[in-house]
């Protein structure tokens, strides 16, 4: 078996970059989600600043779409998961329990009678667009300019439609400071499924086998 190479620099910059991130989720929340304004921006900088060291995934669905496409190793891949995750419950302690914040981001609409279906299939497209837009700027590096920029701008605009989660890793985070456990799946399933499909449509119709076509 080849030795796993996990370099920890991108580990650092995953685990510190959704550890800001969940903690701007909580400190500019409302009354039911983040400022969306605020969390937009938060993540174009994050992203911009986290993507030549460990690629500026930042999201758990993200990743599992990258080793979807065989662009990431399964193995690097859990890795990336596992500190993605430290990063955003680590973040919410600190800004509940040191800095007194009290989060507002853990959506319980599993558990609280909504239909499930159509929560799961809000996540994926929201999740779904995300993802494209961070393959075409970020991965593919269409727009490196304003790579960054355009991950936030396109985060911006859902959570100005709705209070995605779009991103596991910080819904673990804020459920597991709130103890919501019963609709936790639905905040994986769907994004994960989101990031899959669009992985699928843009490598089919965007992708370089698509363009040599």
């Amino acid at each position: 078996m080849a030795e796993l190479n996990l370099e920890t620099d991108k580990m650092a910059a995953e685990f510190f970059g959704v550890l800001v991130l969940a903690m701007v989720g909580v400190a500019s929340a409302g009354s039911v989600k983040a400022d969306p304004v605020v969390a937009g921006l938060t993540l174009a900088a994050v992203v911009t600043l986290t993507m030549k060291v460990s690629g500026g995934y930042l999201n758990p669905a993200i990743t599992l779409g990258q080793v979807f496409r065989g662009k990431m190793d399964w193995q690097v891949g859990v890795w990336y998961i596992i500190c993605q995750s430290l990063g955003a419950i680590v973040g919410v302690i600190v800004v509940t329990q040191i800095m007194d914040h009290k989060t507002y981001g853990a959506q319980s609409s599993g558990a609280e009678g909504m239909d499930m279906a159509k929560v799961i299939a809000a996540e994926l497209i929201a999740t779904a667009v995300l993802m494209w837009a961070w393959i075409a700027s970020v991965n593919e590096g269409k727009t490196p300019g304003v790579a960054g920029f355009a991950v936030g701008i396109v985060s911006w605009g859902m959570w100005s439609i709705g209070a995605f989660s779009m991103n596991p890793g910080l819904h673990l985070g804020y459920a597991v400071n709130e103890g919501i456990h019963s609709s936790l799946w639905i905040y994986w399933v769907g994004p994960v499924l989101g990031a899959v499909v669009a992985c699928y449509l843009y490598d089919q119709f965007c992708g370089a086998d698509a363009e040599e076509e």
